[in-house]
């Protein structure tokens, strides 16, 4: 049920954010660029949220960053290269600590079901979660990774 919720709020947001990037877009050359991988990310949100399988997730979660550093170049050209750097060295490192948390947690469980992490020894989930909280510190701008968000706001308002 409650997968069902954030697919709702994925959806419902996301639809939102290009939608209303279709219209503060209009005329821009990247107006239809914008569009197409603001729709990619929200698909790849939507199966962020929705599945069960960790291998699934991390695929999903990486495919997100690459996204979201997509919208991020999006714009003018001037500056690109810069307001990007930042945001992929945050998301590769988030990126890189997610796949490792999930490597471990499938082989000390020997499942890629995300309902199987019961299974997982006190100290390789320990590990784990050390290490999902990192990927999302990094996704989310917090502590140390700070510094990728106010380089998207050179792109386009919406990737901001």
């Amino acid at each position: 049920m409650f997968n069902v919720l954030v697919l709702i709020l994925v959806l419902g947001m996301g639809s939102t954010v290009v939608a209303f990037a279709q219209r503060s877009l209009r005329d821009e050359a990247y107006q239809r660029r914008f569009t197409v991988v603001g729709a990619a990310l929200v698909g790849t949100g939507a199966v962020l949220a929705t599945t069960s399988n960790l291998v699934i997730l991390a695929i999903a979660w990486v495919a997100t960053s690459l996204l979201a550093v997509e919208l991020i170049r999006t714009g003018p050209a001037a500056g690109v290269a810069e307001r990007s750097l930042r945001a992929r060295s945050s998301f590769v490192a988030g990126d890189l600590a997610l796949v490792a948390a999930v490597a471990i947690i499938v082989v000390a469980s020997g499942s890629t079901a995300i309902g199987d992490i019961d299974q997982v020894g006190p100290v390789a989930l320990g590990i784990a979660s050390v290490l999902v909280v990192i990927a999302a510190a990094a996704r989310s701008a917090s502590g140390p990774f700070y510094r990728w968000l106010p380089d998207s706001l050179g792109a386009p308002t919406p990737s901001s």
